[in-house]
This record gives structure tokens, C-alpha cells and sequence, in this order.
């Protein structure tokens, strides 16, 4: 998990600091063979964004649907994997809204969720305004670093805790600074995958690990 995480439960629970030891989560996709997809930018007809978790208050879904109310007139799809408690509120705020650019997918096998991903150009994290949330790097974002792609989520000391990776980029939890990230990765006209993050994630865990 993380350091940061290690220090809530510590205080919550009156722990020792002793008796902790971080180990990163990583993904699945180091060790699961999966098919490479083209990986064509959608630059060329609408950009794709995914996001994949339980829809519960720690993930900040809300933020997410905010985020494509204000993009509904651009060329912007957005994929949503995965069920919870708030999958109903969701759907309400989509259809109140007619937000006919954003799909909710549902809970997904694990394969079947990540190609779909991988046919995105921007992959969303977390967004939760708890402290939990701000302490905790999901298993979601290990997974979009092995797809190779733009990763927008919320500042936290949590992600402090990895090294500089190019893709992966921390904002402010609010809307206005999700559409501002979304627009800047958009002008740079370049949707390659990296493969260093795959590199760097493998070999972050493996030092973790010693």
C-alpha cells in the first residue's frame, strides 16, 4: 500500500510504526498476458477517457460526472466501469443531464475491463475528498500504467510516494482543473504509449519488495 496509509491506520488504531512495512499493490497485467491494442490516437475523432472502480464515496465519482457535463458539447467519450452504492445516483445525474457521451459499462471481468481501457486515451483516478482517499494509491492506477496512459488524478501525499512518471498527472480535486488537465493533454497531440512507465512500475515494486 503506501507509507502515507500506513501512517492513518497507525494513528487510527494506536499502532507502532515498527510493525509496518509498505509493499505496493501493483497490477495484474505484469504477470496476465494481454493483447496489445493499436493504440490509435482518437484525437482524429473523439478523445476516450476511462475510469474503472467501485462507485463509492472514496473513488469522487461526482467529480468525474461534473467534470463531463462541462465537456458534453466537446468530442469527448467517457467509459465508467464498475457498480456500487452510488451506481444509481450516477445514472440519475446522466439522464437528468443528457450526458449521451458518457457510458456506465457495469462491473466488468477483469480482462474485459482492461481491454476496453486500453482502447482509452486518458485514464481517471481518484477523486475522493475523505482521508482515506488522500492516503491510498487504487489498484487502478498500476493497471493504467501497464496499459501505458495518461493518468489524471487528485494530489495526495500518496502519490508523492512514486517517482516522476511522465503520464501520470496530479491536480487539484475539482472539475474546472479535471476539463483544464483533459484540454492540456489534448493540445499536445501526442497520444504514444510510453512503455517507462511499465518499466518503472516493475522495477519500483521489485526494490519495494527487497
Amino acid at each position: 500500500d503506501t507509507n502515507a496509509n500506513a501512517r492513518r491506520y497507525q494513528q487510527m488504531f494506536r499502532l507502532k510504526t515498527s510493525r509496518w512495512h509498505r509493499i505496493l499493490v501493483g497490477s495484474r497485467l505484469l504477470t496476465e498476458a494481454m493483447e496489445q491494442p493499436s493504440n490509435q490516437s482518437a484525437l482524429v475523432g473523439r478523445l476516450k477517457i476511462g475510469w474503472v472502480g467501485a462507485f463509492i464515496p472514496l473513488h469522487g465519482i461526482e467529480i468525474i460526472l461534473q467534470t463531463a457535463e462541462k465537456l458534453k458539447d466537446e468530442p469527448v467519450e467517457f467509459y465508467l466501469i464498475g457498480d456500487g452504492q452510488e451506481f444509481p445516483r450516477a445514472a440519475e445525474f446522466i439522464a437528468k443531464r443528457k450526458l449521451e457521451r458518457v457510458s456506465l459499462v457495469g462491473r466488468l471481468p477483469f480482462k474485459t475491463a482492461m481491454e476496453m481501457l486500453s482502447t482509452c486515451d486518458i485514464c481517471l483516478g481518484i477523486f475522493g475528498k475523505s482521508a482515506k482517499a488522500g492516503a491510498v494509491i487504487p489498484i487502478k492506477i498500476f493497471d493504467y500504467l501497464c496499459l501505458g496512459k495518461w493518468i489524471l488524478t487528485q494530489k495526495s501525499v500518496a502519490f508523492d510516494e512514486l517517482p516522476p512518471l511522465d503520464r501520470l498527472i496530479q491536480i487539484d480535486n475539482n472539475p474546472d482543473e479535471l476539463c483544464r488537465a483533459i484540454h492540456q493533454i489534448i493540445e499536445t497531440h501526442d497520444m504514444a504509449i510510453h512503455q517507462t512507465s511499465r518499466q518503472i512500475l516493475q522495477n519500483l515494486i521489485s526494490n519495494d519488495v527487497r
